[in-house]
């Protein structure tokens, strides 16, 4: 990331997504970029992959 001062910090974004009823980490996905705009798709094929099904219920529209 850019500094105020100038120079760049190395940044990393990490993204989860957690089973609400067991409390437990299903994905999680972490990239040097500082924006998370394309982490979202990346967590849901991640979700999908490691349970086998979509992350229903998590506030998006269906």
């Amino acid at each position: 990331m850019k500094r105020a001062g100038g120079g760049f910090d190395y940044s990393y974004n990490a993204q989860t997504a957690v089973d609400e009823a067991a409390h437990i980490i299903v994905a999680a996905e972490v990239v040097n970029t500082s924006s998370d705009v394309q982490q979202l798709p990346m967590v849901l094929s991640a979700v999908k992959e490691h349970t086998g099904s979509s992350a229903v219920g998590c506030g998006l529209p269906q």
